[in-house]
């Protein structure tokens, strides 16, 4: 049981790891049934709190240079190809799929995220239009494109940590911040992922 003993347990909330307000929950294998890890259960208090932190920090990151933005997506991948195999381990524990799907999962479609959501958010373009209601050539309408803001993610069991992936990866390349709500049948696994955004952060020699 080395696999499940450094689980993520708790929900990632303003940068702290925090217990969940409802409790916890048992996340158990579909075909043993037995607990891979106890959760923490949140609550609505809890998703105010997040969205109220995602909001705070929210500023910040669109602000920051598109160019840093992307840097940190890529380091993502990097640091999620690590620890690939650990994930598409707990991937197939929580949700009984075989460990070369979970495998082809974690290595082909999940990790990659992020990479390609920085290379997409950098040859994102606006739009230069003529008027069309001026008898005129020296006017024109431009297109831009801002962040929305905070983003609430609901995400299933089947793919977790790809579906989870795809919409986290360009929620954040865009320059808004997140709120991701994992299915409770594949809670660790995605909590692994999330563990992956502070390592790529927080690792000294990548801080600059």
């Amino acid at each position: 049981m080395a696999l499940m003993s450094t689980a993520p347990d708790r929900a990632l909330i303003g940068g702290e790891w925090v217990e969940g307000s409802a409790g916890t929950f048992e996340v158990r294998s579909p075909h043993s049934r037995e607990v891979i890890n106890t959760v923490a259960r949140c609550d609505s208090s809890d998703v105010d709190r997040a969205v109220a932190a995602a909001r705070r920090a929210q500023p910040d990151w669109a602000g920051m240079p598109l160019i840093d933005r992307a840097k940190i997506l890529r380091k993502i991948t990097e640091v999620f190809r690590e620890h690939a195999e650990s994930i598409a381990q707990m991937v197939s524990a929580e949700i009984g799929k075989t460990i070369t799907d979970s495998r082809e999962e974690v290595y082909e479609y999940a990790a990659p995220s992020y990479d390609k959501a920085a290379g997409e958010v950098l040859r994102h373009r606006g739009l230069s239009l003529p008027s069309t209601q001026e008898q005129t050539n020296n006017k024109r309408l431009v297109l831009g494109h801002r962040p929305l803001g905070v983003i609430g993610s609901i995400t299933p069991y089947n793919f977790p940590t790809d579906i989870g992936s795809i919409a986290m990866a360009h929620i954040i390349a865009a320059g808004n911040t997140a709120v991701w709500k994992p299915s409770e049948f594949s809670a660790t696994s995605c909590a692994m992922v999330v563990e992956l955004f502070e390592e790529a952060v927080c690792r000294p020699e990548w801080s600059t």
